[in-house]
């Protein structure tokens, strides 16, 4: 199963912006970085 949840990274620390559903404490990820400006990061909320 694949499951895309939004985050943040910084300081070497990935902050989702919401916790996946069924998901354990210990879970295989692929992270992808999208590029600087494409998003208004005042839209979104993190934990």
């Amino acid at each position: 199963m694949l499951r895309t949840v939004e985050g943040m990274y910084q300081d070497g620390q990935i902050q989702l912006s919401e916790l996946p559903d069924g998901v354990g404490n210990r879970a295989q990820v692929l992270v992808t970085f999208i590029q600087p400006g494409s998003l208004d990061p005042t839209k979104h909320r993190y934990h």
